[in-house]
């Protein structure tokens, strides 16, 4: 490994050859998943998560410095949600250029505000450095007394696999931002821009779901419905058909008007829905269904879990192999 490069590696091997170095703390239950957790007594337990972003690598050049805030805090409280534990405070470490514009990080702090005032999780402090571009970390802290929380390799054969919302609406802001597609229904490019750049976490949602019990898997779907799909599948030892993608109903139709197939686009060209992957076992549906009501929310069917490896689509009657594709630094 000591040859290799990050760009032959991508992120996630990346990751674990580092937790392989790391002097492991045995009270932490996680492991590799959305957030860490810690027990610090029999029922008490510590929820950890940092994330970063950087100007060259995640944000867009259109992207106003306000959003690049509320973006960064959702960004963490998402992973939390996907475990159904409350964030209660963050901590903000920013790297930026000597030359940086005061009014620019006073935008960022802005957004990072309208995010914690929206989560109701407090800004407790951080860090300031200098650097040769902006770079953002936000560390999220949380308590529970709960010790079942899904984790990714929590998908059990008959489990039925479900998600929090559409997706679909950050493939089309890729489309326009990155490949210069024009997009002609000025409703529909809103709705786009906005999911990519003001994203909200599902944290509503987790933490009902995790309360009630009737989550077997979950993860956060930031890096991409295959991605996310794949990450349960492989942890968990077991195969996912996928029956239906939940794909927005105004993306389908644009998505068949430019001559682009909306099933292969959402699974392999979107990231960042910032929606919640979870599995259900087949007894608890009524509840989950129970739940819907309760939060006036509504929860979308995807697929099952089999025995087997992998994920498969079924379109036509047949099974056609999903590959393993998402958002992965270095590559």
């Amino acid at each position: 490994m000591k040859s290799a490069k990050l760009k032959d590696l991508g992120e996630r091997k990346v990751i674990e050859h580092l937790l392989s170095l790391a002097y492991r703390d045995p009270s932490e239950i996680m492991g590799y998943d959305d957030i860490s957790l810690v027990r610090l007594e029999e029922d008490l337990y510590l929820a950890l998560k940092v994330d970063s972003m950087s100007f060259s690598a995640d944000i867009p050049r259109t992207m106003d410095y306000q959003s690049v805030g509320w973006k960064l805090v959702t960004m963490v409280v998402s992973d939390f949600a996907a475990k159904g534990v409350a964030p209660l405070g963050i901590l903000i470490s920013l790297t930026a250029p000597a030359n940086s514009l005061l009014e620019e990080i006073e935008e960022i702090y802005r957004g990072i505000r309208e995010a914690c005032e929206h989560y109701k999780v407090y800004l407790w402090g951080g860090d300031i450095g200098e650097g040769l571009e902006l770079v953002l970390s936000c560390f999220g802290v949380g308590i529970t007394k709960s010790h079942g929380i899904p984790t990714r390799s929590g998908a059990r054969v008959g489990d039925l696999v479900f998600t929090t919302g559409y997706f679909g609406l950050t493939t089309l802001a890729y489309l326009m931002l990155l490949e210069g597609v024009e997009i002609r229904d000025s409703k529909a490019r809103d709705l786009a821009i906005k999911a990519l750049f003001r994203p909200v976490a599902r944290l509503r949602e987790g933490l009902a779901l995790v309360r009630r019990g009737v989550v077997n898997a979950s993860i956060d779907s930031s890096d991409g419905l295959s991605e996310s799909l794949h990450e349960i599948a492989s942890r968990s030892k077991v195969k996912i058909v996928v029956e239906k993608i939940p794909i927005h109903t105004e993306v389908k139709r644009i998505l068949i008007d430019l001559n682009l197939d909306p099933v292969y686009e959402t699974l392999y060209h979107g990231g960042e829905e910032y929606e919640i992957v979870f599995t259900v076992p087949k007894e608890k549906i009524l509840l989950l269904r129970k739940l819907e009501s309760e939060l006036n929310s509504k929860f979308l069917y995807i697929g099952r879990v089999e025995k087997g490896s992998g994920v498969v689509l079924l379109r036509e009657g047949r099974e056609e192999r999903v590959e393993r594709r998402g958002w992965e630094h270095f590559k």
